[in-house]
């Protein structure tokens, strides 16, 4: 097995700038809080629970169609998502969540499950990764593992595995482990 390389999303992401000031949740203020699970459903019968902690209320992100639907429909780029399962991603080629006209702006917690097989390796993508345009969000203690994106792209192209372009974001305690290692 080759060498693990543990990347931060602040070395990924060199383009951002960072606000301080975050309160992640944690696993046992999430075990203490209160909880209540609603459903919820788009145009597409993609189905995500939520859960209100401590009056927050968090989307839960437990499949591939369900980080698809991120940005669509109800599921909007300013909403909080929690990751609620791990997630084995099929072949079919990732669309970064958020655009340069519209970032994601909300809140997404990886709770500690890996994210399996992201694949981007179209030659003419520029924008390559888990995210793509981050405005004032926080993207925390998410894992990517078998992450390919190393052929994708040409000229021109920003990567970060974690998020292409990030501006006043606070992005911490993620995990990334390439197909490669």
């Amino acid at each position: 097995m080759g060498i693990v390389k543990m990347l931060t999303a602040l070395t990924l992401c060199a383009s951002m700038f960072i606000t301080a000031g975050v309160g992640a949740m944690s696993a046992d203020t999430a075990e203490a809080a209160e909880i209540e699970v609603e459903t919820a459903e788009t145009e597409a019968a993609v189905v995500m629970n939520t859960a209100t902690v401590k009056g927050v209320t968090w989307y839960l992100v437990e499949s591939e169609a369900h980080l698809r639907a991120i940005g669509t429909g109800e599921y909007g780029l300013d909403k909080n998502y929690m990751q609620n399962a791990d997630i084995t991603m099929s072949t079919t080629e990732w669309v970064p969540i958020g655009t340069e006209s519209n970032p994601f702006t909300g809140q997404y917690n990886g709770n500690g499950y890996e994210i399996r097989g992201l694949t981007m390796i179209s030659p003419t993508v520029k924008i390559i990764g888990f995210f793509g345009f981050a405005g004032n969000a926080q993207l925390y203690n998410i894992t990517l593992h078998d992450l390919d994106i190393e052929t994708a792209g040409g000229r021109g192209k920003s990567v970060g595995a974690i998020c292409a372009r990030a501006t006043d974001c606070n992005i911490h305690s993620n995990e990334v482990y390439s197909i490669y290692d």
